[in-house]
């Protein structure tokens, strides 16, 4: 489990060996620099969005690539002390899971990390608790109604929002 520390780093090499063919290892690199600048951990002079948005459509496009997706999100949850990078990272994995589902192969390691998830950074509110479970949530509903044809909208952004702050605050 060691490969899936948090790295201020982008990976030079794709996580899972399954990404074999030179053009998915390019990507995988790609988006190890894309969901780390979604987060915040690499400079970008972009919004987070757009970059978000780039990773969730090469998820959505690139079905080789979603498992090695969610294994470098998972990465970057780990052990990251940054608040703002884990909530973005969050974000992003909410967005994510909203669009296309894991590997069948994946789909117990991913639910089980979301569920059991705990902060490496230490928050007065439980935000990024009810992030993690309204992700276990949208990895249940995207596995039953499938790979979305275009990434999520800004409302759709903004409902999910939303969503989670309604389910934070009633705890």
């Amino acid at each position: 489990m060691f490969f899936l520390l948090f790295l201020q780093e982008p990976l030079k090499a794709p996580l899972l060996s399954s990404v074999s063919s030179k053009r998915n290892i390019k990507l995988a690199c790609a988006l190890s620099q894309g969901i780390m600048r979604a987060m915040g951990d690499y400079p970008s002079k972009k919004d987070w969005i757009e970059h978000a948005i780039a990773v969730i459509e090469e998820g959505i496009h690139t079905e080789d690539l979603r498992d090695e997706l969610y294994c470098q999100l998972m990465k970057q949850l780990l052990s990251n002390a940054r608040k703002e990078s884990v909530e973005h990272g969050w974000w992003l994995m909410s967005l994510c899971l909203t669009s296309f589902s894991p590997s069948e192969r994946l789909f117990p390691y991913l639910r089980q990390f979301l569920i059991h998830w705990q902060p490496a950074v230490q928050s007065n509110d439980n935000i990024f608790q009810s992030l993690a479970e309204t992700s276990a949530d949208l990895l249940d509903r995207t596995r039953v109604n499938g790979t979305r044809v275009h990434p999520p909208t800004a409302l759709e952004f903004d409902c999910l929002m939303v969503r989670v702050f309604r389910c934070f605050h009633e705890i």
